[in-house]
């Protein structure tokens, strides 16, 4: 088995994979479980491990039963503790950075800046539809990253998230309430919780669609072009797009067990070529 961390920025999300697959193109690879935790910068490498302890025996884990792991973070000072952590249980985990292969050809003016949560959900969206595609991730950001028909990764889009965009504003307006966000009922609110949500919900589904079909019309992509987004907020706000965008939540997991078998399968051969 083999398990995939990542580190957000709210959340840190946890999945199991089965390692029976040997090659990396076989399908979508079996995900035992998954798990959340908060992200908290002040808990130590001890608190985190009494917190995989409960999940592993919660969903009935033995962790000499885990081959290895792949772990991405863009949260560093949780980094080190998670990493800690999983020593605990003998598991030293390959980290998304410099020197990890993707088999990505990135066309950006920094490749080793690259976001690494944006290098495994690009991995596993294309193991699902074939560029020229989009990825999306509605996380604590939102980002969008398109891959060309030359299967280049050429560049990205940035914007804060719809929770962080919500939460700005409450903040600094002292009249606008903190909203839960949910879909909408109608398009103009009101009330004031009402239209802030509108705002929030419609609005970066309408941001979407506009993205969308601007990269459309300047890459010339046409109907070409597939879409595929992932984050915690995609269940409300991909139905409200009128693009056909395929929603896959656990993206990044998937990304990671990949980079873990692109990573290890040459040393498993190698180990498998000195057996015979």
């Amino acid at each position: 088995m083999v398990l995939a961390v990542d580190i957000g920025n709210t959340s840190i999300c946890l999945g199991i994979f089965d390692n029976s697959t040997p090659d990396i193109n076989h399908g979508k690879p079996k995900l035992h479980f998954k798990s959340k935790l908060a992200s908290d910068r002040q808990k130590s490498a001890d608190e985190y491990a009494v917190l995989l302890a409960g999940i592993f025996a919660m969903n009935h884990i033995e962790t000499e039963d885990i081959d290895g792991a792949m772990l991405l973070s863009v949260v560093p000072t949780i980094t080190h503790s998670m990493v800690e952590a999983l020593a605990h249980f003998k598991i030293e985990p390959l980290i998304v950075g410099s020197g990890i292969k993707t088999g990505l050809n990135i066309r950006i003016d920094s490749p080793n800046l690259l976001g690494a949560d944006i290098v495994a959900d690009t991995i596993a969206a294309l193991q699902i539809k074939p560029a020229p595609i989009i990825v999306v991730d509605l996380g604590t950001a939102t980002t969008l990253t398109l891959v060309n028909e030359k299967n280049e990764l050429c560049g990205c889009i940035i914007t804060p998230g719809v929770r962080l965009s919500t939460d700005a504003m409450s903040e600094k307006c002292a009249l606008l309430p903190e909203v839960s966000l949910a879909r909408p009922e109608k398009l103009l609110g009101t009330n004031t919780a009402d239209s802030v949500t509108s705002g929030a919900v419609f609005g970066n589904a309408l941001m979407l669609d506009g993205f969308i079909d601007r990269i459309r019309r300047e890459y010339d992509f046409g109907d070409s072009l597939s879409v595929i987004a992932t984050g915690g907020l995609s269940e409300l706000i991909i139905p409200l797009c009128e693009n056909d965008i395929i929603r896959e939540p656990d993206l990044t997991l998937y990304g990671l067990f990949r980079l873990y078998q692109i990573n290890t399968r040459s040393k498993v051969r190698g180990a498998s070529t000195a057996r015979k």
